[in-house]
């Protein structure tokens, strides 16, 4: 947060990955098992999350636990294209017993007919709410506002 390591630099494992925003307002992401190596992508905020999606317009491997545990559910991703824009995308959904919502893979279909390059899943399920204009505009799978969250706060 605001450029330091809130709980230290802690190497990423599994298939953990860093996804911030660096200090020049880029989408920056990636597993890392150097300090010095994120520190080159002069991160402004972040925080770990799993799994990539896409990286330079190419699917990236789904790790099996997350492929289909479940394989619909509301989902949040981010994403970025060419000139850096970034792109946020929530599927809604009524439940996280995979009756609703996207896969991972049709994630990953739908940011590349969109010409992402790079994407992250993010938090799902109930985590996945879209607030605009002060109103919640989609469906939060446990039917409220979870009372604490991981969001992202856009301004104009």
């Amino acid at each position: 947060m605001n450029g330091k390591y809130v709980y230290g630099f802690e190497p990423t494992f599994e298939d953990l990955t860093f996804i911030g925003i660096s200090t020049d307002r880029k989408l920056i992401g990636g597993k890392f098992s150097r300090q010095e190596d994120l520190d080159k992508l002069k991160p402004a905020y972040g925080a770990t999350f799993v799994p990539i999606l896409l990286q330079n317009g190419k699917k990236q491997a789904i790790p099996s636990q997350w492929l289909y545990s479940p394989a619909r559910a509301p989902r949040t991703v981010v994403g970025s294209f060419k000139n850096d824009q970034s792109l946020f995308m929530v599927t809604d959904g009524y439940d996280e017993n995979g009756n609703s919502g996207a896969t991972l893979p049709e994630i990953q279909d739908k940011s590349l007919s969109l010409g992402v390059q790079d994407a992250y899943n993010l938090d799902g399920g109930g985590s996945s709410t879209l607030i605009f204009d002060g109103q919640v505009i989609n469906h939060p799978s446990d039917g409220r506002l979870r009372p604490l969250s991981t969001h992202f706060l856009f301004f104009k």
